[in-house]
């Protein structure tokens, strides 16, 4: 399948695939915002629940030394959202 996209040979349906525009390097808003609401977002409820989320940690590490941004500090783990009512107790 992947060959056929390389050589413009596209079946039914996915055509529509081939206008979009995707990000074209590290610092697009895709890759900045998923990493800074989603991804920070998963890895902390995950490591409050005690589930180790090693990739997903890695993925926000590898974002953090390219795109010289610290997602985990400044963004929205439980921690820095303030959720008095909850425990942290792995933090």
């Amino acid at each position: 399948m992947c060959k056929s996209f390389m050589n413009d040979n596209v079946s039914d349906g996915f055509d529509l695939f081939l206008t979009l525009d995707g990000p074209t390097d590290l610092k697009h808003r895709c890759v900045t915002e998923d990493a800074a609401y989603g991804t920070v977002l998963m890895v902390s409820r995950a490591e409050i629940c005690g589930t180790g989320v090693s990739v997903s940690r890695a993925l926000l590490t590898t974002a953090f030394c390219i795109n010289e941004d610290d997602y985990l500090d400044r963004d929205r783990t439980l921690e820095n959202m303030v959720l008095p009512a909850l425990e942290y107790p792995n933090s």
